[in-house]
């Protein structure tokens, strides 16, 4: 009986972590007023491992682009974004993005500042 229910709490246990790292939609919002081509996550933070491109074709200022999330070692993620501007490509990188329980980010471009920035949406 004892083994029996050991190996329920094992089960219980292991399902429960292997939950933990699944994958959670995010919704990323182009209020950038550019044109995006390119979309990368860096899970470990570092910015060394980036992924592959997760943009199909491109997403234009006003249009969204759904991401399955892994969670992983940390909660707090880069996101770089590939941009045309005036045929010219940029690259923006956003550092210690928290995606935790995040449904949307939406990501901003200050023409009058040059800044960028972001806003996380959680519901």
């Amino acid at each position: 009986m004892k083994k029996f229910v050991l190996l329920v709490l094992t089960c219980c246990f292991v399902l429960g972590f292997s939950g933990m790292a699944s994958a959670h939609e995010v919704e990323f919002v182009n209020r950038t007023n550019f044109h995006w081509v390119g979309f990368y996550i860096d899970y470990d933070g570092h910015g060394h491992h980036w992924g592959d491109d997760l943009i199909s074709g491109s997403v234009d200022q006003g249009e969204s682009l759904t991401v399955d999330v892994h969670r992983a070692h940390s909660r707090l993620f880069k996101i770089k974004i590939v941009e045309r501007r005036h045929g010219r490509l940029y690259e923006v990188v956003w550092h210690d993005v928290d995606l935790e329980n995040a449904n949307k980010v939406v990501m901003h471009y200050n023409r009058e500042t040059g800044l960028t920035s972001y806003r996380v949406i959680r519901d």
